[in-house]
């Protein structure tokens, strides 16, 4: 679903954000997912916080391999450096996100109260009810984000940064109250060993990639590999790579001109028909009528 993202996503799955104003690092964005498209957002990082509010559908997240779903009855915090995608579940969903730092707050306030949680390992996400305040200033802030048919992913056009401020301030103070330090966490090894072997994947899924390519270039053990896969993206070593090359694929479908054939052969699949029974298998139609359905 990434075609019209406000960010941008480096080979790391890092995401580098762009921010509209000088004064303040926070951009509201409104994602929009076509359940029959299969739009999702990919597994990736930042060094940003996240607020995100499910204002139609149901979203399920993946955040450092754990499964939530988000309905509008919920607001999701995640915290900074965390590995997270989405997709849409039953049907079309369109969420409000908030990626920001923590700039506008009193350094002592951070470093006192905010900090501390934030730094816990154990603080990966937090999930808290939508009740009336919060509710009036999501709906203020959607309301001044322009629908564009066109776009999946569209930004906010204003400039008035108090009611995102007074969102923000709220949720963090219900964190800083409520936050009782118990959670599950992925330790740096993992962190810093998943993302190594992602990164190997998405500059070499071109090319035949097998396990023992992963574990050589991650000095790994099979086992480690597969447990990390498992772990944090509920597939095999395989199937993410098979997973990432349906992704690209899809995207050049979409976005392209380009033969079957010829994106075939560019995202790394061994044959043809083979491209096709995987894209059929996922997708529910063949390449070339998903292209007629939703080219753009």
């Amino acid at each position: 679903m990434a075609r019209t993202l406000p960010i941008n996503m480096d080979e790391t799955l890092e995401e580098h954000l762009t921010y509209q104003s000088v004064g303040f690092s926070i951009i509201p964005y409104v994602i929009e997912y076509d359940y029959e498209r299969h739009d999702f957002m990919p597994l990736h990082w930042h060094k940003e916080l996240q607020i995100s509010w499910v204002y139609e559908g149901k979203i399920e997240f993946l955040i450092d391999g754990e499964s939530i779903v988000i309905s509008e009855k919920d607001i999701l915090f995640i915290n900074q450096k965390k590995f997270h995608s989405s997709s849409a579940i039953e049907g079309n969903a369109k969420t409000l996100c908030i990626n920001f730092n923590l700039d506008f707050l009193h350094p002592k306030i951070i470093e006192d109260y905010i900090e501390p949680i934030l730094n816990n390992p154990s603080f990966v996400y937090y999930r808290l009810p939508m009740v009336g305040t919060l509710s009036k200033y999501f709906s203020s802030i959607l309301s001044e984000i322009p629908t564009q048919a066109a776009e999946s992913v569209n930004e906010t056009g204003s400039t008035n940064y108090f009611q995102v401020v007074n969102l923000i301030n709220l949720i963090i103070e219900e964190i800083v109250l409520k936050f009782d330090g118990q959670h599950n966490f992925m330790k740096k090894e993992e962190f810093d060993t998943l993302n190594n072997l992602l990164l190997y994947i998405h500059q070499n899924y071109t090319q035949k990639v097998m396990i023992k390519d992963l574990t050589d270039h991650a000095h790994i053990s099979k086992t480690f590999c597969n447990e990390l896969f498992q772990k944090y993206t509920k597939m095999s070593p395989i199937q993410y790579i098979t997973a990432y090359r349906l992704q690209v694929a899809q995207e050049m479908v979409i976005t392209t001109d380009k033969p079957i054939s010829t994106i075939s052969e560019q995202c790394g699949f061994g044959t043809l028909s083979y491209f096709i029974e995987q894209f059929r298998l996922h997708y529910k139609m063949s390449p070339l009528k998903f292209r007629k359905k939703f080219h753009q």
